[in-house]
């Protein structure tokens, strides 16, 4: 008799097989049952997978984010260096043409002193 001849007598299959059979279905519970636990560990190996590759991609972009930052700090002082270097070339600058004005004041002061020495010596 097949399970299904049986099930519709309303009589259990294991009750009635022979122990061949018995011996048959058994196995072949424990064939599936062996299968799908296989497909649930590769199931979860998968999943682990997966979350070790978002969390190598979620390191990366912040080793990413870090360099970019550092790289943005590191320009960011080079121009602030710039800009502190230009400054004080033109407080150089100012400084040299102060100084220039003031040495062509004194050389004024100076010819004009010399000017007004001939001139008296001139006038005696």
């Amino acid at each position: 008799m097949s399970a299904l001849q049986l099930a519709a007598e309303g009589r259990d299959y294991l009750m009635w097989c022979p122990d061949q059979e018995f011996d048959n279905a058994v196995s072949t519970l424990d064939i599936r049952k062996e299968k799908k636990k296989e497909k649930k560990e590769e199931k979860e190996e998968k999943e682990e997978e997966e979350e070790e590759e978002e969390e190598e991609e979620e390191e990366e972009e912040e080793k990413k984010e870090e360099k970019e930052k550092k790289e943005e700090k590191e320009e960011k002082e080079k121009e602030e260096e710039k800009e502190k270097e230009e400054e004080k070339e033109k407080e150089e600058e100012k400084e040299k043409e102060k100084e220039k004005e003031k040495e062509e004041k004194e050389k004024e002061k100076e010819e004009k002193e010399e000017k007004e020495e001939d001139e008296d010596e001139a006038a005696v």
